[in-house]
């Protein structure tokens, strides 16, 4: 028996909780126009098909064809957001994208302390530096050998050489006949989509004992970025502005020679990113026998101030976390606030941390 809803999937001997930034949240069979839910529902709809000639499936896919393509550009996951040029990718996009810690947060965190290491600080008003779930799981459950298996797919940026007609079209030339050579930034899928997810298993009897658990991507984001990182001759070669001359765009052999030349400096504008996988135990203060876990994805990269922000882009976009872990290692919980009522189904499977 299985049973799925949103985020959560419930079959099998585990459960499945999934969590992305930036995600809208709607279901696939969930209709966006439904005639049925209302009689102001219905009007629309009627007018609509009437107005059109439509029926009410093709509205509704007209409908969540327009969501789903806002929710791609948002999280710059569309064709167009794969290539930036003379601006930079987190001016651009909405939503989706984890910030360093570092960058700026108050001293005072509401989230709950480990015990082993010490909590995050918390993230800023314009910054979100992790995202994450947490749910219940009964104490007399807890049973060595179980394990949450957590996997992770992102996207980075990184700055490399713009192509000839881009310097082209933007090099804007001085009096000494010199131009700053333009800003151009490329996505990389470093894991998921086509490409393997990264993973980290947590000993659930360990961190419950120890009450916090970190464990570092870094060695995984290294080979992943040896698999698709491009050649030298692409990647941004130095931490500092590169100027070029008329001469230099003249042409494609002129252009390839201005490329062999600055490639050859070497790749110190280059930061690999290192995202941390954190679980946290704390006591459950309204359900007696049992502890809540805390399972977050955080952006550990060093963060760059602004100068260092026109070569490095330390930020995780289209950012999706995955968690799975034993059936019985969860139990739902009660959301209290709402009054007892049959038209409430107060039960909280999990609660995510944004």
């Amino acid at each position: 028996m299985q049973s799925e809803r949103g985020a959560l999937v419930i079959g099998g001997g585990g459960v499945r909780l999934s969590a992305c930034c930036g995600s809208l949240g709607l279901e696939d069979s969930q209709p966006l126009i439904s005639p049925a839910q209302s009689s102001v529902g219905a009007w629309e709809c009627e007018i609509l098909s009437k107005a059109a000639g439509l029926l009410p499936d093709l509205i509704n896919g007209f409908a969540r064809g327009v969501v789903t393509q806002f929710t791609l550009i948002a999280k710059g996951l569309d064709p167009d957001s794969g290539r930036f040029i003379a601006a930079r990718p987190y001016e651009r996009i909405l939503t989706g994208f984890l910030t360093p810690v570092g960058l700026g947060g108050d001293d005072d965190s509401s989230e709950p302390e480990g015990e082993g290491l010490p909590e995050l600080p918390a993230d800023a008003s314009y910054e979100q530096t992790n995202i994450g779930f947490e749910w219940s799981i009964p104490i007399t459950s807890v049973r060595s050998g179980m394990r949450i298996q957590v996997s992770v797919g992102l996207n980075v940026y990184a700055r490399v050489l713009p192509t000839l007609p881009e310097t082209q079209q933007n090099a804007r030339f001085d009096r000494q006949g010199q131009a700053t050579v333009v800003e151009a930034w490329q996505r990389f899928t470093l894991a998921g989509t086509d490409n393997p997810v990264l993973s980290a298993t947590l000993e659930l009897d360990k961190l419950v004992g120890e009450g916090a658990i970190q464990v570092s991507l870094s060695d995984q984001v290294s080979h992943a970025w040896s698999r698709v990182a491009p050649g030298a001759h692409t990647l941004f070669p130095a931490r500092k502005q590169l100027s070029i001359t008329g001469n230099d765009i003249a042409d494609s052999p002129a252009f390839a020679s201005w490329v062999a030349r600055v490639a050859a400096q070497g790749r110190g504008g280059l930061v690999l990113w290192a995202p941390t996988v954190d679980g946290r135990v704390f006591p459950s203060p309204t359900e007696a026998g049992a502890v809540r876990v805390l399972i977050r994805l955080v952006n550990m990269t060093p963060p760059v101030d602004k100068r260092g922000a026109a070569f490095v882009d330390p930020r995780l976009y289209a950012v999706d976390l995955t968690a799975e872990f034993p059936a019985v290692a969860h139990q739902p919980t009660e959301f209290r606030i709402l009054p007892q009522s049959y038209r409430y189904d107060r039960k909280v499977v999990a609660i995510g941390k944004l």
